[in-house]
């Protein structure tokens, strides 16, 4: 019965491969539509063969195996829709070339351009890796890109074709993390987790753009569920391991050496671990050669070629950071004022500030000026980050509140490793309104798993902290909504910018400091109540 399933199944997916091959044909109106369909079913083909095929491999549940559909439709769906809507609706002066392609990402338009060039030319795909141009520096989807277009549209520029890649690789991401979760907790919270995956917006735009980010969030995913089956099997989970590597090292490897930086430390803090220091040393050496690829890569940097060999991570940060400080300085004049009010000695708690609540909802909320389908988009991309935000914050609290039994080490240490991230993110990119975000996004799995993890904490616990925090948020967001309305609007009204802050963090010690006494309070009336049951 099960082999009858998966042919129907086989059928259903060469179908529906051959009709959606024809649509996407239709919508690209290139001349040669039989290599197009052609081209496009392949790659449909094999994307949703491949989604079916690792959901039997891994042993996921139907529902995950639905969730990873959803993710591939939804990324599919909404980057053709932004590739006809853009050039017609999304025109901006300082942006038109990319907005007239239909990218979302200047990054995605560069470097598009460039793998279509190689794919024409006599190069090798692999020159990709030279370091021989500027739109992708680890060279990885640059090679991938110029592959498809040289041996499945060699006749013309198909950029839907990179995205049929983005989405699949995807939802490959959502059936990998399912299994990470399942196995550190509930089959309920496993599936809460890749809701979050595939549906949270960041990760949408970057899986339904030309970007490398997916691949990296996957191989992320991939990582973490080689670290849940370390216990289980001998060979399988260093098999899993050895992809996600290789992966990761392929399309960025920065971020290949942050994941198994992390990894490492999940892997230390796991609840009856068995010692092994093949396991110790294997992780070791990935990290070293981590480092030495990354240390290779990032001493060519014109920048940095002067650099001390002992200073040039440190060295590169501080450069990424000065320089975001001096464009966010430049850009607000806001953030001129604030500085000089409070002095230099804050400008570093400032810009991570600014770095963190980016995309600012506000800003987004009360910008009635740009047109609408950027709107749309930034509104809804900061309302994703601004739902995760209050919750990553009850998480990383809540997790040294769990018992020792309950993977206790594991969820601190991915807190805290969690929010490192989100800091040097913050620094990275603090004064860009789409780098902070989306290098953010890389350890999207992560995050998706403390945040389900402490939904379901906060549920199981009726614990009130996460609406306290979730208040807070809503109070400052309005606040700072009017604050950005009445800046072009009755600005008669508009308050000084410090005053705005005061009036957040005021906020903010009475919703702590009051929800911190009421807790008190309760205790201090429970307590006598279970002494004089004793007592009975």
């Amino acid at each position: 019965m099960k082999r009858l399933f998966s042919y129907k199944k086989l059928w259903l997916c060469l179908l529906a491969s051959l009709i959606l091959g024809i649509i996407l044909t239709l919508l690209d109106e290139k001349q040669n539509w039989i290599n197009g369909w052609i081209a496009y079913s392949l790659l449909c083909a094999t994307g949703l063969g491949s989604i079916f095929g690792l959901h039997h491999l891994l042993s996921t549940s139907f529902p995950a195996e639905r969730i990873a559909l959803v993710a591939f439709s939804v990324r599919l769906f909404v980057g053709v829709l932004l590739m006809f809507l853009l050039p017609v609706y999304g025109y901006q002066d300082e942006n038109a070339e990319v907005t007239k392609a239909g990218y979302v990402f200047y990054d995605a338009f560069i470097r598009d351009g460039q793998a279509w060039r190689l794919s024409v030319s006599s190069a090798s795909p692999g020159t990709a890796f030279t370091g021989a141009y500027s739109g992708d520096q680890y060279g990885g989807l640059l090679a991938l890109s110029a592959t498809v277009y040289r041996y499945l549209s060699p006749d013309a520029r198909r950029p839907i074709l990179i995205l049929l890649l983005t989405s699949t690789i995807s939802a490959w991401g959502v059936l990998f993390l399912y299994k990470a979760a399942h196995a550190w907790f509930s089959e309920k919270i496993a599936l809460l987790v890749i809701w979050i995956f595939a549906l949270y917006p960041e990760s949408v735009l970057l899986g339904s753009s030309q970007m490398r980010e997916p691949f990296v969030i996957t191989g992320v995913a991939m990582a973490l569920y080689a670290l849940t089956e370390m216990q289980k099997t001998r060979i399988k989970w260093l098999v899993w391991l050895a992809l996600a590597g290789m992966l990761l090292f392929i399309f960025q490897p920065p971020m290949a050496l942050a994941t198994f930086i992390g990894l490492f430390g999940l892997w230390l803090s796991e609840p009856n671990r068995k010692i092994s220091w093949k396991r110790v040393l294997l992780f070791v050496g990935i990290i070293l050669v981590g480092v030495l690829i990354v240390y290779t890569i990032w001493a060519d940097l014109p920048s940095l070629r002067h650099a001390a060999p002992n200073n040039v991570f440190f060295t590169w940060l501080e450069h990424n950071f000065n320089f975001q400080a001096y464009l966010t300085r430049k850009a607000s004049g806001t953030i001129q004022k604030l500085i000089r009010s409070v002095g230099k000695q804050w400008s570093l708690l400032i810009m991570l500030g600014y770095g963190v609540t980016r995309p600012v909802l506000p800003a987004a909320l009360a910008d009635f000026s740009g047109l609408w389908i950027w709107r749309i988009i930034n509104i809804i991309r900061s309302a994703g980050w601004y739902a995760m935000l209050p919750i990553l914050i009850y998480g990383l609290f809540s997790s040294f509140r769990v018992p020792t039994l309950e993977r206790r080490a594991q969820l601190v240490w991915a807190s805290i490793f969690i929010w490192i991230w989100i800091l040097i993110s913050a620094a990275n990119g603090g004064a860009d309104l789409w780098d902070n975000p989306r290098y953010r996004t890389i350890f999207l799995g992560l995050e998706a798993l403390l945040a389900a993890w402490a939904l379901e904490w906060a549920r199981k616990h009726h614990d009130p902290w996460l609406s306290r925090l979730l208040s807070v948020e809503l109070a400052c967001v309005l606040v700072f909504t009017e604050w950005y309305i009445t800046r072009t609007y009755l600005t008669y009204l508009h308050p000084d910018i410090r005053l705005v802050i005061g009036l957040c963090l005021i906020l903010i010690v009475l919703v702590v400091g009051g929800g911190w006494l009421l807790d008190r309070k309760k205790r201090n009336i429970i307590r006598p109540v279970q002494t004089s049951v004793r007592e009975e």
